[in-house]
């Protein structure tokens, strides 16, 4: 592994490494000062040592091998969390386990995850709203969500159908093999930030989420 440092906005990258573990020195060396980390394009299947990341703000672990049961330690300064182009495949309970660790989440990327249905598994617009209510009712303080805005009205819709929305999904599993990362390459520092970075209300522009330029 290279000689890794943290930037000068206390940004630490450690991507495209094939991981399938967070060193602990890691968190020894960085985690009292990291407040963004991205961990995207390695072969993370634990995100044990996370806990010793004390401060962050910003989460980024795209491409990755995460699953449902993933268990997260608890992070409260933890504001943005990008999941990207993982193999998580049900909504409930992995949701409740999120907001249990990131309970002051305001935002969330699950692209390219067979739970969430959107273009990349061909399912329509209905079904991919469905989602948005779900995910809106079960993490309430959520501000962002993939690539665009959480609206006031999707709020209230979500605070109304939210508990009966979770789409139960059942995608071609060829949809989300998983290509090995390439040793060395970098994803950027990710994340877009607390505030949703460079998103954009409306839509679902895929170039707004953090980190969704280097999925795979």
């Amino acid at each position: 592994m290279e000689a890794l440092a943290l930037d000068e906005s206390n940004h630490l990258t450690v991507a495209g490494l094939d991981l399938e573990d967070i060193p602990a020195h890691l968190g020894d060396t960085f985690g009292a000062r990291a407040t963004s980390l991205n961990l995207s394009c390695n072969m993370l299947r634990t995100v044990r040592h996370l806990e010793k990341f004390a401060v962050l703000d910003s989460l980024v672990l795209d491409s990755n091998l995460l699953n449902n049961d993933v268990a997260f330690p608890t992070l409260p300064t933890v504001k943005t969390l990008s999941l990207n182009a993982n193999e998580i495949s049900s909504l409930e309970p992995f949701l409740t386990n999120v907001l249990n660790a990131f309970p002051n989440l305001t935002y969330l990327s699950l692209l390219k995850n067979p739970a969430c249905p959107n273009y990349f598994t061909g399912k329509d617009f209905n079904d991919y709203q469905r989602y948005r209510y779900f995910v809106i009712y079960k993490i309430p303080k959520l501000r962002f969500l993939d690539s665009s805005q959480v609206t006031p009205a999707e709020q209230k819709e979500a605070q109304r159908v939210g508990k009966f929305s979770n789409v139960v999904i059942r995608p071609d599993a060829a949809q989300y093999q998983k290509k090995a990362p390439l040793s060395g390459g970098s994803s950027g520092s990710g994340g877009g930030g607390g505030s949703g970075g460079g998103s954009t209300a409306g839509g679902q522009d895929e170039s707004a989420a953090p980190g969704v330029d280097d999925v795979e």
